[in-house]
This record gives structure tokens, C-alpha cells and sequence, in this order.
């Protein structure tokens, strides 16, 4: 029987980190599909960039990982966007795989 891993990143904690006062923060909340949830991928050295990630992605291993790596480098202490510290193809190719 496989048991199911219990994370913070629950699609209720998520939304808590969405809430933010900046306006350009609420601009990356926009369109926003239904089912989705926006998150900015920073690696050193390479320019941020948007994703909306499937609500599916939050029971992978592999993404969970990448939230407990944001974990580690920013606490829980970031408002609005989910910042991952990665690079843009890991986080596509996650996305893709459990699309």
C-alpha cells in the first residue's frame, strides 16, 4: 500500500502565500487558469520566469522537492508568488511529465 506523503504545501497554504500588497506581484496572479497556480523560477545568474503549474503537480515527489529546496533557501517567510530557486527547464520538464 503506498502511503501518501503529508507536506505544508497544500493547496491551502499555497494560497496563503499568494496574498501580497505589491502590485507587481498581483500582476503575476493574473490569468491565472482555473486548476493552476503561478510560481517564478530565479537561478543565479538567469532571469526570472513564469510558470503556472498544474494543482496535480503538488502530490509529485519531484516537484515537492523543488518546494522544500525554496523551503530551504527562503523559509516560509515569502508573500505573493512561490519564488523556486531552480532553472526554467527543470521545473518544464517536471510539469510535463505529471501534466
Amino acid at each position: 500500500m503506498k502511503l501518501k506523503r503529508r507536506s505544508f504545501w497544500s493547496v491551502k497554504n499555497l494560497l496563503k502565500l499568494f496574498r501580497c500588497n505589491d502590485n507587481d506581484e498581483e500582476d503575476y496572479l493574473q490569468n491565472v487558469k482555473k486548476g493552476c497556480f503561478p510560481v517564478i523560477v530565479k537561478k543565479k545568474g538567469c532571469e526570472p520566469k513564469r510558470f503556472l503549474v498544474p494543482l496535480s503537480c503538488l502530490e509529485h515527489p519531484p516537484f515537492v522537492k523543488l518546494l522544500d529546496e525554496a523551503h530551504q533557501e527562503f523559509d516560509y517567510s515569502q508573500k505573493g508568488v512561490l519564488v523556486i530557486p531552480c532553472d526554467a527547464a527543470r521545473l518544464q520538464t517536471i510539469i510535463y511529465r505529471y501534466k
